[in-house]
């Protein structure tokens, strides 16, 4: 075996075989499979639970300003107690913390579905993604993937009963019912307690995992304490911690080991084994149990930020998993991790940028870099600077974006670690897991999505495997932008009122001359030329829009005169567009309505690259007719003496680029393009010849720009 292979073999099944990212003990199918016969052993009654149990405000408080006692269940912050049908602990567990926040933040949360959780965490129907059924145990980091991927959660009332009876697959679980986005989610690994405890006051409950066994309860089920001489059976089990209490005896936790805990204390747990002991389901489980909150069953998590999802909002992402593993190959403290995206018309403005790292306390810097021919630009004076900091903890980050709009098409998001000298930069990854017998995760990762850049050079990340790591499956970096939908982005208004104006124009000549300031929205607007700067072409450019010249492009069908009388499609064609915006208020009337778009309403060149026209520019005033039926074409109707008016405008702008071929209303051009009388009328009387499928690209481009074979 490859030796590079074979430490990072080594490394998974250390770290992946159990429930957990953690030492190596349980398989991962083992998870939850003593459960049973721990509810047995709550046959005796206890109600001795704490009149302590109670909410803040009511109880003492430390010298680190936490109460001594606390309860997210007295506050009403939860839902009914669950009980788990198969070995998913995780995605219960999981799931009541993700009720508990929302209750807490005042959303209208009824039940969360687990059985969604854990059925999107099933193998894809392709073989990737997870490598389970829905019946096996799972693993501590699928739940924060599950989440921070908006994958869910998602209501029962949304979704309905999963029916587990059928072949079911991970991809068949739609995100499209999820309302609430994860965006912030923090690991709780080898914290202090009150860190712990302030977590839970913050967002209600805490996700975390230890090791259970019969002989740790009492003979009620409500206490639990794994000494740490314990060296006998058990399985890793996944709870909701909602609260503590700092007082209560250690004298309770009195069980089969015949050890008792040094100190008083406890974590109050809910757990996912129904109403099964006089506390309704919940226990106490002591502050010194053996592996709760330590490495072993990593990551322990609380959910720090949530978002609504509207329908302006997407998530841009390259894996719906999340981190499964951590990225720290590279002997550097300062690396670019790279995702690339495809920036739509309706997500190019940046809200968050979220990404999952351990590197606590390193600096980040997140960048919008351009991509060139497919690859993103290694030249970072091309890169923008979308915002920086510092790692505050480790998890899963969210960085405010500023309202940063990218450039419509493909582009890329960079994520930027330095640490100090003594530790590597690292990055979450959905990179593939195995354990000693079987593969655990299989990443479904596509070529041209994530990049790393380090010592000056970018490298395509699967390359970056197979080179330097002799691994033909790789990764992807776990980094996603939410994307917000922005009406105001029109090239050229600047102000953003709506219009293109003379004073547009002038704020683009202030803010050259720094009389001004933009936020991100403006500067696209601004940068008319679309090079990524804002100078005095910028403003040229608006002024040339005001006095009615605004060039865009579309790609789309134009009816045909035919034999029949009908008309039908004609090849996709690049045209020019000049929207004249004097003739606009003329006949008080918005350019370029949504949808059809008639053609008697608007101005059309056709950019002919054929013998006849040898590139000249024409256009017509009669009504929509046609050219003949190899140079079909339908043409606008306006009156003649605005034509006339614009006719030396035109010429003026764009004298060493067009020819000009004028008729008079009434007439059309012939098939030498001369002008004649009308001769086919194909719309009639009472009809109108629209656009089909019109899609206009607002940012503008000289004439002559577009090759022609692209006509």
């Amino acid at each position: 075996m490859n030796k590079k292979f074979a430490e990072k073999f080594t490394a998974v099944v250390s770290a992946v075989c159990m429930i957990s990212v953690g030492i190596a003990s349980v398989n991962a199918a083992e998870i939850d499979d003593g459960f049973e016969s721990v509810t047995k052993n709550a046959q005796s009654s206890d109600s001795s639970f704490p009149s302590a149990y109670s909410a803040i405000g009511y109880s003492l408080v430390d010298e680190n300003g936490l109460p001594s006692n606390f309860s997210s269940k007295n506050l009403g912050f939860v839902t009914p107690i669950k009980a788990q049908q198969y070995n998913d602990c995780w995605a219960v567990a999981g799931t009541e913390g993700f009720e508990t926040k929302l209750l807490k933040l005042g959303y209208p949360v009824t039940e969360m579905s687990h059985d969604h959780a854990n059925a999107s965490s099933t193998t894809q129907t392709n073989g990737k993604g997870w490598q389970r059924k829905y019946r096996d145990g799972g693993f501590t980091n699928i739940y924060p993937g599950y989440l921070t991927s908006w994958q869910g959660g998602a209501e029962i009332a949304d979704v309905g009963k999963i029916d587990f009876s059928k072949n079911i697959h991970g991809d068949d679980m739609t995100a499209d019912k999820t309302k609430y986005g994860t965006t912030k989610l923090r690991y709780l690994d080898g914290v202090d307690s009150n860190e712990i405890k302030q977590a839970i006051i913050d967002n209600g409950s805490v996700t975390a995992s230890y090791a259970t066994s019969n002989k740790c309860f009492n003979n009620a089920g409500t206490t639990y304490f794994m000494p740490q001489s314990y060296d006998g059976d058990y399985v890793g089990h996944t709870i909701s911690i909602v609260g503590w209490n700092d007082n209560l005896n250690r004298y309770r936790f009195s069980n089969g080991t015949g050890v008792l805990p040094q100190n008083n204390g406890a974590w109050l747990v809910r757990n996912s084994w129904g109403d099964n002991n006089t506390m309704g389901g919940y226990f106490w489980l002591s502050y010194e149990d053996k592996y709760i909150f330590g490495e072993k069953y990593s990551p322990n998590f609380t959910i720090d930020e949530v978002t609504e999802i509207t329908d302006d909002m997407t998530l841009l992402q390259d894996e719906r998993y999340g981190a499964t593993y951590s990225f720290n190959y590279v002997d550097s403290n300062d690396i670019t991790f790279i995702n690339c995206f495809d920036f739509g018309e309706n997500s190019r403005t940046l809200d968050k940028v979220l990404f999952e790292t351990k590197s606590n306390g390193a600096d980040y810097e997140i960048y919008y870099i351009p991509v060139r021919d497919g690859v993103p630009s290694n030249d970072e004076s091309e890169w923008k600077s979308v915002a920086s900091g510092k790692v505050a903890y480790s998890g899963y980050q969210s960085v405010d974006a500023n309202g940063f709009v990218a450039p419509l098409g493909r582009g890329a998001v960079g994520v930027r670690i330095k640490t100090n000298s003594e530790e590597l930069s690292q990055l979450g990854v959905g990179e593939w897991l195995t354990s000693a017998t079987k593969m655990t995760f299989l990443n479904d990762s596509s070529y041209g999505n994530s990049y790393i850049k380090y010592d000056g050079t970018t490298c395509e990340l699967l390359d970056w495997y197979k080179t330097e790591r002799d691994d033909a499956l790789g990764g992807t970096f776990v980094i996603k932008a939410v994307a917000l939908k922005n009406d105001k982005i029109l090239n050229g208004d600047v102000d953003l009122d709506g219009d293109i104006a003379v004073k547009d124009a002038t704020l683009v000549q202030k803010y050259i001359v720094k009389l001004e300031q933009f936020d991100n929205t403006q500067l696209c607007n601004a940068d008319c030329d679309g090079d990524g700067d804002i100078t005095v072409a910028d403003a040229t450019k608006i002024q040339k829009i005001v006095v009615g010249i605004f060039i865009c492009h579309a790609v789309d069908w134009i009816p045909q005169y035919q034999p029949d009388g009908g008309c039908g499609k004609l090849r996709a064609m690049l045209r020019f567009i000049f929207l004249i915006d004097d003739i606009c208020r003329l006949q008080e009337r918005t350019c370029l309505p949504e949808g059809a778009v008639d053609f008697q309403h608007n101005l059309l060149f056709f950019l002919h690259r054929d013998k006849k026209t040898n590139g000249t520019f024409v256009f017509s005033t009669s009504r929509c007719h046609t050219l003949g039926r190899k140079a079909g074409r339908c043409f606008a109707t306006q009156p003649a003496p605005i034509f006339r008016q614009l006719h030396q405008v035109i010429l003026d702008t764009f004298r060493e680029n067009i020819a000009f071929k004028f008729c008079d209303n009434g007439q059309h051009l012939n098939d030498d393009f001369g002008c004649a009388d009308p001769r086919i009328d194909i719309v009639g009387t009472d009809q109108k010849c629209h656009i089909m499928a019109l899609e206009i690209f607002q940012q503008p481009h000289e004439i002559g720009s577009f090759p022609a074979d692209s006509v």
